[in-house]
């Protein structure tokens, strides 16, 4: 080779040989470690602002995130000022219903710090969907807090509880339950969560916090058991396959929807032209056969049924007991008195219930609370305005006293339609923005708003700026625009 060929390597020999020492002394890029927790600290009414996370005071972790402003995805909230990211986690059961909430929450488990005593949280995989109830020792609550973050770090997220469903019942048990029939076609699922999505509730034997039962006192045990067998021995209970049918399907989705703890309502139709409805702690609810054919569409029989649900699930018939004349003379002859004396006086308190009906306020409460549990199932509430006129109209044509007994010992329908268009009016808003997020696929956080309805009515403009921050998100454009702009409260 020539000098003149060789200079030119010489050169770039030199020049790497420069190079290499500042390269090996160059720190290597340190990966981006992807957050594992995230903790939010709520209040007693599981709700979170900014200033219940400052008494977190939590140690620094690897893989857990303690600032609230580091839980949300920078990209997806670029378009959201801080109040606005807070508006977002201000519920944060609203936003696990979102189906965006993975693109939104950067750790992959969320942990929910419950200020109760003792301490609990609820651990849920944003992923899965799947949720863990956790807790710790009765100690300070700095310390609960610390025991709970340990037990969601240590493991790979909410650990399942398999159960075994029933197809027929639609029911799920702990495995190894022995009052489960060999019997029955049953198929084993991972666990509850699952359970309930494909729509089987609990067995209140395995599961006893869900029993209805266990929220009642003796006396209104005894008050449903008369109740009901007062009802079916002045009606005979029709065995129509139809009616049946229609009734169960109705008040089944009903109960869904608004997620009661138990399902375990039974929905009986009565074989009498009358038009009437009964309910009794528990149930079960009672609808005529000539109350069904008065109604024409599934609305007007989810707000009928959702009225007599209302009465069962705001212990009625309890409460009217201990403002009756009667107060205090059952409970004093439950323990001692003869079977057939306690059914006699319960009877003559029944009796005088069933004839005056349940007092004007209680009567206005189950009409409200028909509104917002027909408006979480996604039925037309304002059609319960319909089916009260339409009973209000054939009492007035029948005459005092003949008219449906709806009606006998309720207060005056007039009031009653307007007390329920006013409410459907005040819940318009809200429905509009859950058939918008319906139509655009995120159906689970639509059914979450619509049971929102009575926070709704008391704080109308929180929910519409949760709206507004979630409508300026930096997601697929066809899901965020139509939801900028929420009407105003």
């Amino acid at each position: 080779m020539t000098a003149r060929f060789l200079r030119p390597l010489s050169w770039l020999a030199l020049l790497f040989g420069l190079l290499l020492p500042l390269a090996a002394r160059a720190e290597p890029p340190v990966p981006q470690e992807t957050p594992v927790l995230g903790v939010l600290l709520l209040d007693r009414d599981w709700n979170w602002t900014p200033r219940t996370q400052e008494a977190l005071a939590l140690a620094e972790t690897p893989g857990l995130v303690r600032d609230w402003r580091q839980l949300l995805d920078p990209v997806a909230t670029r378009n959201l000022s801080p109040e606005q990211k807070a508006r977002l986690l201000a519920n944060p059961r609203r936003l696990l219903a979102s189906r965006h909430r993975t693109s939104l929450l950067k750790p992959g488990r969320l942990l929910l710090i419950a200020p109760q005593d003792p301490v609990s949280g609820l651990l849920v995989d944003l992923a899965s969907g799947a949720r863990q109830t956790l807790h710790a020792p009765r100690t300070n609550p700095s310390k609960a807090r610390q025991a709970l973050v340990r037990q969601a770090l240590e493991g790979d997220g909410p650990e399942p509880v398999p159960v075994v469903a029933n197809s027929e019942s639609r029911m799920y048990h702990l495995t190894g339950a022995l009052h489960l029939s060999t019997r029955l076609e049953a198929t084993t699922l991972p666990d509850r969560w699952l359970a309930e999505q494909e729509g089987f509730r609990p067995c209140p034997i395995c599961f006893p916090e869900t029993n209805r039962l266990m929220g009642q006192d003796e006396l209104e045990r005894r008050l449903a058991q008369a109740a009901a067998g007062m009802i079916e021995d002045r009606y005979r209970v029709s065995h129509d396959q139809e009616e049946r049918q229609r009734i169960t399907s109705v008040g089944e989705h009903l109960m869904e929807a608004n997620r009661f703890a138990d399902q375990g309502y039974r929905f009986v139709v009565l074989d009498s032209d009358e038009l009437n409805a009964f309910s009794v702690p528990t149930g079960p609810i009672y609808v005529t056969s000539g109350l069904l054919r008065a109604l024409e569409t599934p609305d007007e029989l989810a707000a009928i049924l959702a009225h007599e649900l209302a009465h069962a699930e705001n212990h009625h018939m309890r409460r009217q007991y201990d403002r009756s004349q009667w107060s205090g003379m059952l409970g004093s002859v439950l323990g001692y008195a003869t079977r057939s004396f306690w059914g006699r006086v319960a009877g003559n308190f029944l009796a005088d219930t069933f004839m005056k009906g349940y007092s004007r306020d209680f009567e206005l409460e189950a009409d409200r609370e028909a509104v917002l549990l027909s408006l979480a199932a996604g039925y037309r509430p304002e059609d319960f305005a319909l089916t009260l006129t339409k009973l209000g109209e054939l009492s007035r044509q029948l005459g005092q006293g003949n008219g449906p007994d709806w009606f006998d010992s309720h207060p005056s329908w007039e009031g009653r339609v307007r007390q329920v268009r006013e409410l459907v009016e005040k819940l318009a808003p809200l429905e509009l923005q859950a058939e918008t997020l319906q139509a655009h696929g995120d159906a689970e956080l639509a059914g979450f708003l619509r049971r929102q309805g009575r926070n709704y009515l008391e704080d109308p403009s929180e929910v519409h700026a949760f709206l507004e921050a979630y409508g300026n998100l930096e997601l697929e454009p066809e899901i965020s625009k139509p939801l900028q702009g929420a009407p105003p409260p």
